[in-house]
C-alpha cells in the first residue's frame, strides 16, 4: 500500500513539473502585444549548451518560434523546417522555393494547428503544424519583411507587406476579410492593443487600425520612415525610426488619439524591437552597437552597454531579471537588467541575425553559419 501511494505521488509530482516546463513562444515577439513576456520560463544562472544543429547549405535569418515541444524555423534555401526541442533532431520540412527570411507564427483553432510561413515573393502559407502540409496560401503584391500577428478574438491573421497593405485573413480559410492601405511600404509586425492594431510605416506615420472594420482611426506623423515593431506597455507604444529616434507614443482608447510623449535621439537608425521591464524600463538595441535602457516615463537614460557588433533586427528579451541579447559580433550577451552589467558572453559560430527566444526552460538562437543553438541546463 505504501509503495503504491509513493508511486502515485511520484507520478503526480513528475506530471506537474513536466507541464510547468512546457511553455510556448508562438509569435515573433512572443505575444500579440509584442511584450516579449514568456510565462513560466526559467533559465539557469549559467547557460549550458543542450544541443546544436548544423544546417549544411543554409541558415536561419530570423527568430524561430516554439510550440508544443517543436521548434519552427524559416531557412534561406529550403523554407520552413522543424526540429525537436528535446534533442534538435529534424522533423518535417515544408519547401518554399524562394526561401523564408521572416519569422514564422503559430496558432491553433480548436483541433487545427497552423504554422504561418512567409516567402520572399510575398506569399503567406498556412501549414498544418502536425503534418507539414499546406492548408492554404495568400499572395500579396510585395515582399514580406516580418511575421504575421494573430487577432485571437476573431482568429484572423494580420499581415503587413511591402505593397503598403495591412491584411486581415481568416486563418481557417485563407480568405481576405479586410485590407488597409497605407501610402508606402509596411514592414513591421502589426502590434495589437485592445481592438486596435498599430503599424509603423515607411510613409513616416504610425497607423492605428480598427481590428473589426479595417478602418484607420488615427494616423500621426513620426517624422521619419519606420519598419520597427511597436511594443506595448500599458497604454504606451515604444519603437524606433530611420530618423535615428526612439519614440514613446501614448494611446488613448477613449478619444482614439495617439500622441508622442517623448523622443530619444541616437546616431543611427533603430530597427530592432524594444522590450519593457516590469520596473519601468524600456530596452532597445541599435545599429550603433549599443544596448540602452531608458525610463518608460520620460525617456531618461538609465544605462548603456556597448557590444562589438551592430544589432540591426535582433531585439533583447528579459527573463528572471536578466537581459539576453545577440550581437553581430557573434556573441550572445547576458546582462543585468538593473544596471546593464555584463554577466556572461557566449561565443557563437557565425553572426546571429535574429532575436533569441525562450520556451521550455530553454533559450534558442541561430546564426548565419547555419547553426541553431539551444541553451538551458
Amino acid at each position: 500500500m505504501y509503495l503504491q501511494f509513493t508511486l502515485v505521488l511520484f507520478f503526480v509530482v513528475f506530471s506537474i513539473a513536466g507541464n510547468a516546463a512546457e511553455t510556448n513562444w508562438q509569435l515573433y515577439r512572443c505575444d500579440p502585444q509584442a511584450t516579449v513576456a514568456p510565462e513560466n520560463v526559467q533559465l539557469p544562472d549559467k547557460l549550458q549548451l543542450r544541443w546544436k544543429q548544423k544546417l549544411e547549405t543554409e541558415w536561419v535569418e530570423a527568430a524561430p518560434v516554439i510550440a508544443n515541444g517543436v521548434l519552427y524555423a524559416g531557412t534561406t534555401d529550403t523554407g520552413l523546417r522543424t526540429f525537436s526541442m528535446k534533442d534538435g533532431k529534424p522533423q518535417w520540412t515544408f519547401p518554399i522555393e524562394s526561401g523564408m527570411l521572416i519569422p514564422p507564427s503559430y496558432h491553433s483553432v480548436d483541433d487545427n494547428r497552423f504554422v504561418l510561413a512567409g516567402s520572399t515573393d510575398g506569399t503567406l502559407f498556412a501549414v498544418d503544424a502536425a503534418a507539414g502540409k499546406q492548408r492554404w496560401s495568400f499572395k500579396t503584391q510585395g515582399t514580406l519583411h516580418n511575421a504575421p500577428n494573430i487577432d485571437t478574438k476573431t482568429n484572423r491573421v494580420l499581415l503587413t507587406s511591402e505593397d503598403g497593405s495591412l491584411y486581415a485573413i481568416d486563418i481557417t480559410t485563407g480568405k481576405l476579410v479586410w485590407e488597409y492601405k497605407a501610402e508606402d511600404q509596411l514592414r513591421c509586425f502589426p502590434t495589437i492593443l485592445g481592438r486596435y492594431c498599430f503599424v509603423s510605416g515607411c510613409d513616416s506615420h504610425l497607423h492605428t487600425v480598427d481590428l473589426d472594420t479595417g478602418k484607420c482611426v488615427s494616423k500621426i506623423d513620426i517624422d521619419a520612415p519606420s519598419g520597427t515593431t511597436p511594443v506595448v506597455c500599458g497604454s504606451t507604444l515604444f519603437f524606433g525610426t530611420e530618423g535615428n529616434e526612439f519614440l514613446a507614443v501614448n494611446w488613448n482608447a477613449e478619444t482614439k488619439e495617439a500622441k508622442i510623449v517623448w523622443r530619444y535621439a541616437v546616431k543611427q537608425a533603430i530597427r530592432s524591437p524594444a522590450v519593457c521591464s516590469k520596473d519601468g524600463l524600456v530596452i532597445f538595441c541599435g545599429m550603433d552597437k549599443t544596448v540602452r535602457a531608458l525610463s518608460q516615463k520620460d525617456g531618461e537614460e538609465r544605462w548603456l552597454f556597448r557590444t562589438k557588433g551592430r544589432m540591426e533586427h535582433a531585439g533583447a528579451i528579459i527573463i528572471g531579471g536578466k537581459i539576453y541579447v545577440s550581437s553581430q559580433d557573434s556573441t550572445l550577451y547576458v546582462l543585468s537588467l538593473k544596471d546593464g552589467t555584463k554577466l556572461d558572453g557566449i561565443e557563437l559560430s557565425g553572426r546571429p541575425l535574429g532575436s533569441p527566444i525562450a520556451a521550455d526552460n530553454s533559450l534558442v538562437i541561430a546564426t548565419d553559419e547555419g547553426m541553431i543553438y539551444c541553451f538551458g541546463q
